[in-house]
């Protein structure tokens, strides 16, 4: 869903997954013009995802500068910065807290999702609090009932 959603408005959004290769992960959503100077490391850890947060708040700024963003209010206007499987990392949390309240003290106009396929595992590493700066959003998965009701009849089979 949230990929869904930020290929809605790819110039205003970066998804990374760290379960995929970064060439994948980062040309997916890429701006296109902004080929990558510097290559990401290659294990998926805490220097990883400071590289990966680096490389939003580059993008962030040029599309502010660019003028594409359409809305005045700034923070109408957030770049949104996905990380999915965030819970793999290492010690995760703590960085989040670390760049996040850099960003916050720099006004730097960013709305991060932080995703993970288990509720648990998004606990493993979260040795830092996070309180007052992040909202959970808990998204089970579909019952049979919930999508024959989502869906028109006679489309799919399930009606």
């Amino acid at each position: 869903m949230v990929r869904d959603l930020i290929g809605q408005n790819p110039q205003s959004s970066y998804y990374v997954s760290v379960d995929e290769e970064d060439t994948i992960a980062n040309n997916m959503y890429s701006l296109g013009s902004l080929p990558a100077a510097i290559f990401p490391p290659q294990n998926k850890d805490a220097a990883w995802l400071q590289f990966q947060w680096q490389e939003v708040r580059n993008r962030a700024a040029q599309w502010l500068n660019s003028g594409q963003n359409s809305r005045n209010d700034v923070e109408a206007a957030a770049f949104v910065f996905a990380i999915d499987e965030v819970q793999k990392i290492e010690q995760w949390s703590n960085i989040v807290k670390g760049l996040w309240d850099a960003d916050r003290a720099n006004g730097v106009p960013m709305h991060v999702v932080l995703l993970g396929s288990a509720p648990m595992l998004m606990q493993k590493g979260l040795s830092e609090s996070l309180a007052g700066r992040y909202e959970v959003m808990t998204m089970s998965h579909w019952g049979f009932t919930e999508m024959q009701e989502a869906f028109v009849c006679g489309h799919f089979w399930l009606c």
